[in-house]
């Protein structure tokens, strides 16, 4: 199950999401050649707010551009300090493991089971 199939049953399911991103420059473009950016709700880079993860601000930016209290968000990422301190933000956080064991659900799979977000065979 790929970013796509993954994003799509996400905002099939009605679900807001943002990119929340530390980078130096604009990632939209990236998300459009790949066909996500109708996926996403929201980008929320640094470079354009003016802070990074893991300061709080990043991730109530987000809550607010896509107008969910952050007790009502879920933060998912891979790295456990800058994405896990969406915690201190009062956002709950998912963080996908490094193991890519044949035996271990990829991350975003276990997010929609997290969710109940689940398409035709899944």
């Amino acid at each position: 199950m790929g970013t796509a199939h993954s994003g799509g049953l996400l905002y099939e399911a009605g679900i807001a999401t943002a990119v929340v991103s530390n980078t130096g420059w604009d990632i939209r473009g990236s998300f459009t050649r790949s066909g996500l950016t109708p996926l996403v709700g929201e980008f929320v880079l640094s470079c354009e707010v003016g802070v990074q993860k893991p300061d709080a601000a990043i991730f109530w930016a987000a809550c607010d551009r896509l107008g969910v209290m952050p007790g009502d968000a879920l933060m998912v990422g891979d790295d456990a300090v800058r994405d896990g301190a969406a915690t201190a933000a009062g956002i709950p956080a998912y963080i996908l493991s490094a193991d890519r064991g044949p035996d271990r659900p990829r991350g975003l799979a276990a997010v929609l089971d997290l969710l109940g977000c689940h398409g035709p065979g899944d």
